[in-house]
């Protein structure tokens, strides 16, 4: 009796310990989405109202520059707001009561959700539930990466750099003359307050696009080898459980994530995939 009562008073903590993680975890999380949010309010002031309708003018270079501009931020929002909205994937309802003797020796169980979990499917200790092919959690985005929003994340990140090569490119020529004036004795004096949050925020913009478009790398290369960070961490570790093992050729894996047609690659909604969802999880 008082070892199963020392045993539901280990558990009983345990469970209150993660919930206290998970908790600071998401609110840390909402602080970060807070810092995205005035991040980028503060880069399009800078961009739009100081580099271009004081440096560069709204004539047809500058109007042509805003108008791509626009089009790959709307991209970049509509693809940010379908990965934080979509769920993931949960476990479906009875998953693993159905299959054959051969399959059910290789199912596994969560002990924190009490449901058998399939292969590629991992409990998130900050969402507190199973996700389908969980590829890791995002605490950027306070959402975990997984079966129905991978496509979106990739892609997020691809209209992010779209959108950061666009103000890094437009603000270039500005930020040279604003670092030859600053060199020269003559007109640094000239310079404007404004001159100045130009400059250093294309700096920022400048580190911000290599930093993030090594990781852009990192993820088109994970769903090219039909990987996840998960596995490829617990390959780091010496874990090599479903390292490589769902590797089916290049276009085979990117088809998975991206779809069949091509033609809508590049957009943040869903679309039939070349194998059905059951076998994708």
């Amino acid at each position: 009796m008082c070892i199963r009562d020392s045993n539901a008073e280990y558990m009983g903590n345990t469970n209150l310990n993660m919930a206290d993680r998970s908790g600071l975890s998401k609110a840390l999380g909402y602080l970060y989405l807070l810092l995205i949010f005035i991040y980028t309010a503060a880069n399009y002031f800078i961009f739009v109202f100081l580099t271009v309708r004081l440096k560069i003018g709204f004539d047809t270079k500058g109007i042509i520059l805003l108008v791509i501009f626009h089009i790959f931020l709307i991209m970049f929002i509509w693809a940010f707001l379908m990965t934080s909205m979509t769920d993931p994937g949960r476990v479906p309802q009875y998953w693993g009561y159905y299959l054959d003797q051969s399959e059910q020796r290789n199912r596994k169980y969560c002990l924190t959700c009490h449901t058998f979990k399939p292969e590629r499917c991992h409990h998130c200790s900050v969402c507190n539930r199973c996700v389908l092919n969980m590829d890791h959690h995002c605490k950027w985005l306070q959402v975990c990466i997984g079966f129905y929003n991978r496509k979106y994340f990739i892609l997020l990140l691809f209209y992010v750099l779209l959108t950061l090569l666009v103000m890094v490119a437009g603000s270039t020529y500005t930020a040279v003359i604003i670092i030859s004036k600053i060199s020269s004795d003559t007109q640094k004096k000239s310079l404007s307050v404004a001159d100045y949050v130009i400059l250093v925020s294309y700096v920022v913009m400048f580190l911000l696009f290599l930093v993030l478009a090594k990781f852009f790398y990192f993820h088109v290369k994970l769903c090219v080898d039909n990987l996840t960070t998960l596995e490829t961490l617990n390959k780091e570790r010496g874990n090599m459980e479903g390292y490589g093992e769902y590797d089916s050729g290049a276009t085979y894996n990117w088809k998975q994530v991206f779809g069949n047609d091509a033609a809508f690659w590049i957009c943040p909604f869903s679309t039939e995939s070349s194998i059905g969802p059951f076998l994708k999880i």
